[in-house]
């Protein structure tokens, strides 16, 4: 249901309207491309149910209705009819609820006659409803155009709404052809929006490990770890630049606020602060209303790992790309769960690593003791004390492990993982491990520019940090289940 200080102003049916005009000014403001009529480019569309969160049920089946209707009357868009869509999907053994991201819409999208997909959720935080959007290209396997808009319990913040969805989108749902060329039944393909906010993510198979290796500080215990499903994470650690733009996202939608030189949360009802500010600690800096990137003594950073984030910081952000995409937000902003039922694999939004699956992508797959094999530690392979004197570019130690890709699993930053920290794990074998239920600190990994050289260890960890720690030498990368 709606919260009361929504439903005082604001029916469930006026916020529906209400999102709905926001979107479909937004789309309709898009021209379809210069062909003309005779030749014009014509996308074949589905739209699937929207999630809901915190709404009254049925309301994001009643808005995908209302985005069925405005969308056909689009020239360059013909809509799938729902019935035909449901039949099937059904037909292919496939089921249609609950699916409301991109990686699920690309799955139904095969045994559909369509080029796009449009899927999103409606959502309510604190006095505001909010719609996000998405045009999926199914044969391209990616989500091409994003929108958001916003409700105020009164309409005209609606028109804010429109004006604000109109400038993120910015580029044509209609243009010059979606993999075909007028006239042979494909559509117009659509430009990616900018994906400034999040860096490449490689995937990361399923497997069985053995957790410690018997010497590495806080590593010593040794026991088998079975992930049961693939998972994302991040090629690289999230840097200056695309924390910067989810920030300023969230600053602009009211999802943080700036005390002093802190950021601090403003979605669970407690000002947790996020990112230190500090000069000398972050090279983000905070003026008339505005982040920008700032010089901490070492150049303007932006492709350098974002510095003086907390744990929290770090869990925001993973929530901040989340409600972007239109995602369900992996964390409860109150007490910081994660996942239902604080299981972190069953989040469907973008989260922090689990302890062991961090360890277990830093080894991959031949349990080496560091990220590049087990050849000793030195400066050509990691960035760590007494060898650059600061964060070097993330990307700068690649192919480490080089099955995955990936980079800077060892040196730069410190990378806060979702665990409660513990230091001694048991030594049975476990599936799916989460960590402690509740504790004092988080699991940092990987050792950072200031770190001897036993911190590099793929199987050690830091200990006694507290998620409220901030400085120069901690950072993250970000991580997401996998969708079967």
């Amino acid at each position: 249901m709606l919260r009361a200080s929504a439903i005082r102003h604001l029916s469930v049916s006026r916020a529906i309207e209400c999102v709905a005009l926001a979107m479909t000014a937004a789309l309709l403001a898009m021209p379809c491309g210069s062909a003309a009529a005779d030749e014009r480019v014509v996308l074949h569309v589905a739209v699937l149910g929207f999630g809901e969160i915190d709404v009254e049920p049925n309301t994001g089946e009643k808005f995908s209705e209302l985005m069925r209707t405005e969308l056909a009357a689009l020239p360059c868009i013909t809509i799938l009819e729902r019935e035909r869509m449901e039949d099937l999907i059904e037909s292919a053994g496939e089921s249609i609820s609950p699916c409301y991201d991109t990686e699920c819409a690309i799955r139904l999208g095969r045994w559909l006659p369509v080029e796009g997909i449009v899927v999103g959720k409606v959502f309510e935080l604190g006095d505001k409803v909010y719609l996000t959007a998405h045009l999926v290209d199914i044969e391209a396997g990616s989500n091409l155009s994003s929108a958001q808009a916003q409700c105020a319990p009164n309409m005209n913040d609606a028109v804010q709404a429109v004006t604000s969805v109109v400038a993120e989108l910015g580029e044509a749902i209609c243009g010059d052809g979606l993999h075909g060329q007028p006239g042979d039944g494909h559509g117009a393909r659509l430009e990616m929006l900018d994906a400034g906010c999040a860096g490449e993510m490689i995937r990361v198979r399923a497997g069985r490990f053995t957790m410690g290796d018997g010497v590495a500080f806080c590593g010593e215990s040794e026991r088998d770890v079975t992930l049961e499903q693939d998972f994302y994470l991040g090629k690289h650690e999230v840097t200056n630049e695309e924390y910067l733009c989810a920030l300023s996202w969230a600053h602009d939608n009211g999802f943080v606020t700036v005390m002093g030189s802190r950021v601090r949360d403003n979605l669970g009802g407690n000002p947790t602060e996020l990112l230190n500010l500090d000069s000398g600690v972050s090279e983000i800096a905070f003026s008339d209303g505005v982040f920008s990137l700032s010089d901490a003594g070492h150049g303007i950073n932006p492709d350098h790992p974002v510095k003086g984030v907390t744990w929290y910081g770090a869990a925001a952000y993973c929530d901040w790309l989340s409600m972007r995409e239109g995602l369900e937000s992996a964390y409860n902003h109150g007490d910081w769960s994660c996942g239902p039922d604080d299981v972190p694999y069953k989040a469907g939004g973008y989260r922090l690593p689990t302890d062991a699956e961090w360890e277990y992508a830093a080894q991959h797959d031949d349990e080496r003791l560091y990220p590049w094999g087990d050849d000793t530690p030195s400066c050509t392979r990691a960035n760590y004390s007494g060898c650059v004197g600061w964060t070097s570019p993330v990307g700068s130690y690649p192919a480490a492990p080089a099955a995955l890709g990936l980079s800077d699993m060892a040196g730069n930053v410190w990378e806060w993982c979702n665990d409660w920290h513990l230091c001694s794990l048991r030594t049975s074998a476990i599936s799916n491990p989460r960590g402690p239920g509740s504790g004092s600190y988080r699991t940092l990994r990987g050792g950072s520019w200031r770190s001897i050289s036993k911190n590099l260890r793929c199987a050690g960890r830091n200990n006694r940090i507290a998620p409220s720690y901030s400085s120069s030498s901690c950072g993250f990368r970000v991580a997401r289940t996998a969708v079967p």
